[in-house]
């Protein structure tokens, strides 16, 4: 059986053949070789004449990779959307940004574990650069601090959360959330990437989606011999009885002022955001998207919705105060929502 290609080697294989690169194995410190790594992944590699070069085609591996992300990220219709592209972020910029300790240390913690999703990380943290440098073009420092942010709180997951760690504080750090240290918000992010790394589903179907979310919303906030639990079993044997019914999602709207008022509003999106399972799904992320505060919560049969509910209240109180969009529909294998009805209101 033929050994698929992985996301670094397809990146290195597609780099342009008139470029002789520079050998980074043979003659290279480690923190030398976890920096070419990270910089390859965002499709700039350093030639023998000493010189940095860029490879639009070597970005195409992880543009196609993260299809479902764009969705995730920035929406259907995304505007302005430099994050998940082959857009040239700027070398000065890039190469600054990208040397800093805490990047190498994730790329390198990562990469022991699992390569591919050492790469993935390292593109998401070259996203950021992407997204931020027209915004933000003269404030190299700001965006230095917010990639460091990123790299730092990226080390607190695993193998299993890595990922979803990752892209969960890259959405806190492009809505606004502030860049200060909290040990307490530390000590949230790794007790939920503990119960990503402890969810068992896999979603093959839409409906899969939200019972992923439950059982981590539930993991985290009961632990894993809580109490909770017990509930868990009851809500898993109603969705038995809800085969046959649509599922239901909703989508909350809050004003951005609800920030001020609340100042841990961010790090609690974070989390909600971490929940979520991610990849190959297009259920778009919670955000700060034009002017209003967008929650989402994953789409499922109603009692598991219902379940998630309950969950997404311990965590956004705030929520009791929103309108809402519910969508229902029979919905397969992660597709985006078609042939659905929706409901507005305010609860």
């Amino acid at each position: 059986m033929p050994q698929v290609e992985n996301l670094y080697s397809s990146a290195v294989n597609a780099f342009r053949p008139d470029v002789s690169l520079r050998d980074i194995e043979m003659d290279s410190s480690q923190e030398e070789r976890d920096f070419h790594f990270v910089m390859r992944c965002n499709g700039y590699f350093q030639g023998k004449d000493g010189y940095w070069h860029f490879s639009h085609e070597s970005m195409r591996p992880f543009i196609e990779e993260f299809g479902a992300q764009t969705v995730t990220f920035f929406g259907s219709n995304p505007s302005g959307d430099r994050f998940f592209s082959a857009a040239e972020a700027g070398i000065w910029l890039l190469e600054g940004t990208l040397r800093q300790e805490p990047v190498l240390s994730a790329v390198r913690k990562y990469r022991l574990a699992d390569e591919n999703q050492a790469a993935r990380i390292a593109f998401m943290f070259g996203g950021m650069v992407r997204q931020l440098l027209p915004q933000d073009a003269w404030a190299s420092e700001v965006i230095r601090d917010a990639v460091g942010f990123t790299a730092r709180k990226s080390l607190l997951g695993d193998r299993q959360s890595g990922d979803s760690l990752t892209s969960a504080v890259v959405m806190y750090a492009l809505s606004g959330g502030p860049l200060g240290e909290d040990k307490s918000f530390d000590g949230k992010l790794f007790r939920m990437a503990e119960a990503v790394s402890e969810d068992p589903i896999i979603p093959l179907e839409t409906e899969n989606l939200g019972l992923s979310q439950v059982v981590r919303l539930n993991l985290y906030q009961n632990g894993p011999l809580g109490i909770g639990n017990q509930q868990m079993y009851e809500v898993l044997d109603l969705q038995r009885r809800f085969d046959d019914f649509p599922t239901v999602g909703a989508e909350f709207h809050l004003p951005p002022e609800i920030t001020d008022r609340n100042p841990d509003f961010w790090q609690r999106v974070a989390l909600v955001n971490m929940s979520q399972y991610q990849q190959g799904s297009y259920i778009q992320f919670s955000r700060n998207d034009r002017g209003v505060v967008e929650v989402r919560m994953n789409p499922s049969t109603y009692p598991i919705t219902a379940a998630n509910w309950k969950h997404y209240k311990l965590l956004l109180p705030e929520l009791d105060e929103a309108f809402f969009t519910a969508r229902r529909g029979k919905f397969w294998r992660c597709l985006p929502w078609t042939d659905g009805e929706s409901t507005s209101g305010r609860l």
